[in-house]
């Protein structure tokens, strides 16, 4: 976030398609669940350094984010969503602990310590979840990261 700002407006056409997907909302949800559960299995079934937030049936996961501990496996992150990569895997960072914005640096939360949220951002990695993954992508996915974390 560079500036502090609010945006209300949506276009019409974005508002045609957000009715159109709400049609689709039970869909997508069941898909994700099941892609949630098998990334939960896939990851059972290794004894892999990852740690995981275990689902809920009243619940559909936005995003499907895994912790490790880098530092204690003497890596980094960026190593290992290369590694990912290099496996036909992306992987993204989710969230930028507010205090580390652009906008807050400038601002009193700059001097604020959030060490929950610097440990979590830290050790935070986000696999892919989308709802037109293949029900068998999640396995590929963590054998993808078994072999990185097994390679380090």
């Amino acid at each position: 976030m560079q500036a502090l700002g609010f945006n209300y407006r949506l276009p019409d056409i974005n508002c045609a398609l957000g009715v159109a997907q709400l049609q689709r909302l039970a869909d997508f949800a069941a898909k994700r669940k099941r892609l949630v559960r098998a990334y939960q299995d896939a990851l059972a079934a290794q004894n892999l350094p990852v740690r995981w937030t275990p689902t809920r049936d009243d619940v559909v996961f936005h995003l499907f984010a895994v912790s490790i501990d880098f530092e204690a496996l003497g890596t980094t992150r960026s190593v290992v969503m290369q590694g990912l990569k290099n496996r036909g895997v992306g992987s993204q960072v989710h969230y930028i602990p507010v205090n580390r914005h652009p906008y807050w640096q400038q601002h009193a939360l700059a001097q604020r310590e959030l060490p929950g949220a610097d440990t979590h951002y830290r050790n935070t990695l986000s696999l892919p979840l989308f709802a037109d993954m293949a029900d068998d992508d999640p396995a590929r996915v963590i054998a993808a990261l078994s072999e990185v974390l097994n390679g380090l």
